[in-house]
């Protein structure tokens, strides 16, 4: 291998991120040993120093533009049955459904996990009654 250098990458319109948050980098040498580094950086290119010559992998993170306040974490509620009626599994593919009994959300019959909507501290569905907000809230 050669003696490494410089290779600049293009963050394309794709990954503009926020100036206000600036980016972070990754590297991971492939195939062999080598120091990589980050030689400079903006929100336009990021130039990577290497020791030797040598592929690597890198994952770009940041901050899209107009993403500032995006919270990316939210409670679900997709999944919560919205009546005691209504707790069909039938309608999820089968790994979904695998996933709902595990964490407790149903039971293996299909019906809704009472115990683990008390642990969590809302208020069971009631039979027959059909509501617009999630059941289990």
């Amino acid at each position: 291998m050669g003696s490494g250098g410089d290779a600049a990458g293009v963050l394309g319109e794709a990954v503009t991120a926020s100036g206000n948050t600036g980016l972070t980098a990754q590297l991971t040498p492939v195939g062999a040993s080598s120091n990589l580094s980050i030689a400079s950086e903006d929100l336009n290119v990021i130039v990577v120093r290497s020791s030797r010559d040598v592929k690597f992998h890198y994952q770009v993170n940041g901050v899209r533009k107009a993403y500032e306040n995006f919270e990316p974490v939210v409670e679900r509620q997709e999944f919560m049955p919205y009546s005691a009626s209504a707790a069909s599994l039938d309608s999820y593919p089968a790994e979904i459904r695998q996933r709902l009994i595990a964490n407790g959300t149903y039971n293996p019959d299909g019906s809704i996990n009472l115990d683990t909507a008390r642990r969590l501290g809302r208020k069971p569905p009631e039979p027959g009654g059909e509501n617009k907000k999630p059941a289990l809230e």
